[in-house]
Formats: C-alpha cells, sequence, structure tokens
C-alpha cells in the first residue's frame, strides 16, 4: 500500500504527515533517479558482458583455426624434412655409384 493510499484513507495522517512526507520528496526524487542511473549502468555492463563473452568466443574459435592450420604446416614441414633426407640418401647413394663405375 502507497504512501498516498494510506493518506487518502486517513486524513489525520494526510495532515500529520504531510509536512513529514514534504520533507523526504527531495530524497525521494534523488532515490528514484539514481535508482534508474544504477538501472541503465547495469543494463549498459550486461550488453557489454554480453559483447566481450561473443569476443571472447570468437578469439577461441580463431585460435583453435589458428592451431589446426599450424599443425597442418608442422605435418607438411615434417614430410617436406623426411623428403629431404630420402633424396640427400638417394643422391649419395648415386655418388657413391657414380664413383665406383
Amino acid at each position: 500500500m502507497s504512501i498516498w493510499s494510506l493518506c487518502l484513507r486517513y486524513p489525520k495522517l494526510r495532515r500529520c504527515r504531510l509536512a513529514s512526507f514534504l520533507s523526504i520528496v527531495p530524497f525521494l526524487t534523488c532515490s528514484i533517479y539514481m535508482l534508474a542511473m544504477v538501472k541503465t549502468h547495469k543494463a549498459t555492463m550486461i550488453a557489454k558482458e554480453r559483447e566481450l563473452t561473443a569476443q571472447k568466443t570468437a578469439f577461441a574459435e580463431k585460435e583453435s583455426c589458428m592451431h589446426a592450420v599450424l599443425a597442418q604446416k608442422d605435418a607438411k614441414i615434417a614430410s617436406l624434412q623426411q623428403h629431404v633426407i630420402e633424396l640427400q640418401s638417394a643422391l649419395e647413394a648415386h655418388i657413391k655409384e657414380a664413383i665406383t663405375k
């Protein structure tokens, strides 16, 4: 039940409390304003938190893709190094064969 409805029901309360009520009106107005500011700030913080969560998810996806690409590149490098070793041993074998002829 609000203060206004109590004052309307009880005239003595209305007369007695009107001065008290009028003295707290500025504080109520300030409190309502502050509450609106807090709600706005909270909404802004929630929006920023959602944005950061989305950015974090996107970053994690990019990072996992980069790890997959790096793993592929590492495998390719290892394959090429093995191929170089095979070619070097084949070249050495051909050189030894050519020398022995």
